[in-house]
């Protein structure tokens, strides 16, 4: 079991309110200064919150695709994008530990240090929680509103 003092400890890099999604794609371009070579980057809200809204705005502007290019991977577990860095784009919804990760070939990608990790529902690993890591909270306020908290998480 994972306790609290064992989690990074972490800065509040920016807080966004949006009352609509049309301003999610300015929400990732203000992201793309925080991701580089190895970083990986965990999403945690709601079910409709919007995370893998936010997640196909900043692939599109990293790789340089189209946001019809990209959809949420909850039934293969994972989405390779080739670009300057590689992008490795998760969704763990389905899972519940990180045992279930190396079972299904995902730990290279995981902890590639030359590729940039994004990962929907990482509190389903909670071991992922210990790592150094960008992570964006979606609060759903209503139908369209959303607030956005980006932390920086790093161990001591």
């Amino acid at each position: 079991m994972i306790t609290s003092n064992q989690i990074p400890n972490y800065v509040e890099l920016a807080r966004y309110y949006t009352p609509n999604v049309e301003l999610v794609s300015s929400i990732a371009k203000t992201l793309l200064s925080y991701v580089k070579p190895g970083v990986l980057i965990t999403l945690s809200g709601p079910l409709g919150a919007g995370k893998t809204t936010l997640i196909k705005e900043l692939i599109s502007d990293l790789a340089g695709i189209s946001l019809h290019q990209i959809s949420s991977p909850t039934f293969t577990y994972m989405n390779i994008f080739h670009a300057p860095t590689p992008i490795h784009h998760f969704d763990l919804y389905r899972l519940s530990s990180a045992a279930q990760i190396d079972g299904l070939g995902l730990s290279d990608y995981m902890y590639d240090k030359n590729s940039i990790k994004i990962v929907e529902w990482a509190e389903k690993v909670p071991e992922l929680l210990l790592e150094n890591r960008i992570h964006i909270e979606i609060i759903y306020l209503g139908p369209t509103e959303r607030e956005y908290i980006i932390k920086k998480y790093e161990k001591n």
